[in-house]
């Protein structure tokens, strides 16, 4: 991994440590479903007290550290950081940087070398795009159960299956770290956006209109249609519709109500706009999904 290290970079007891040989990576790079997300090392150390590493040149992958429990500390880019549980610090590539335990509460941590466009696509998607270093993670249980799952899958050896689970896994981990940060604010606020939702579900053939759904959050329209798209990457009238075309895709497939009478118990006024709409956002008219068997 092209270190420059001082005190203990590895050699810990209880240390799980891998670095994929240039076979597998290759094979990675080979296949469509792995090739845009490339693990090429990964590992965790326990309670690792004297670790530190130099990178002066930095390392031609990204490295993300996952802080468990105990203290560390990182610099890259002429900053200093802080790092303790819950947290974890994206390293771009071929960015000087160097990170330790700390001496008196020394870190446990799971990390990943990795690479890909499809990795690189995930990132800009988190908050390290906005050239923040270091995540509190929400989603730490989530993170771990990741982790500790695709260390045991490596342990078996370097299969299809294993290599795959390596992709998936960076996948996961990195889209959990979109997560939304645990600020009283923004929790209450994804709580409120998450019951409106819970709303929309359960009265899907009783359509309101957008001002009421806001009311429910106790925000303006702008702001609730602003805070629900951050919140879904959808509008909420969006939501809804797709909650009302998957209904009516579910009714179509498992009732014999005619298409006039889905449209009517789903609330939609005019059955040929009910028509329209299920064609634009399905690809056939209600009638040829049915006719095909497409459910």
């Amino acid at each position: 991994m092209d270190n420059i290290t001082k005190n203990r970079a590895e050699d810990f007891e209880g240390q799980r440590l891998y670095r994929l040989p240039p076979s597998a990576i290759q094979r990675m790079r080979n296949r469509p479903h792995t090739r845009d997300f490339l693990v090429t090392d990964l590992g965790y150390f326990p309670v690792t007290e004297g670790h530190r590493v130099y990178r002066p040149h930095g390392a031609a992958t990204h490295i993300l550290i996952l802080v468990e429990s105990g203290r560390g500390w990182a610099q890259q880019a002429g900053l200093h950081h802080s790092l303790g549980p819950g947290q974890a610090i994206l390293f771009p590539p071929d960015q000087p940087h160097a990170y330790g335990a700390d001496p008196s509460h020394p870190w446990r941590i799971y990390w990943f070398h990795f690479a890909g466009a499809g990795a690189e696509a995930l990132i800009e998607w988190t908050p390290f795009a906005a050239q923040q270093a270091v995540l509190f993670c929400p989603a730490m249980d989530a993170l771990r159960r990741h982790f500790k799952s695709i260390l045991t899958t490596v342990e078996r050896g370097y299969t299809d299956h294993c290599l795959l689970n390596l992709s998936r896994s960076l996948i996961n981990i990195l889209s959990l770290l979109h997560e939304p940060g645990p600020e009283p604010v923004r929790r209450r606020l994804s709580m409120s956006l998450e019951e409106v939702m819970d709303y929309m579900r359960a009265h899907v053939c009783e359509p309101e209109l957008l001002a009421a759904y806001a009311r429910r959050c106790g925000l303006s329209v702008s702001r609730f249609s602003e805070a629900f798209r951050e919140h879904t990457g959808v509008s909420p009238m969006t939501y809804f519709t797709e909650l009302r075309l998957q209904r009516a895709c579910e009714l179509l497939d498992t009732s014999d109500l005619r298409v006039g009478e889905i449209a009517q118990f789903l609330g939609f006024q005019d059955a040929l706009y009910f028509s329209r709409l299920f064609r634009k956002h399905i690809g056939v008219p209600p009638s040829i999904f049915r006719k095909r068997g497409i459910g």
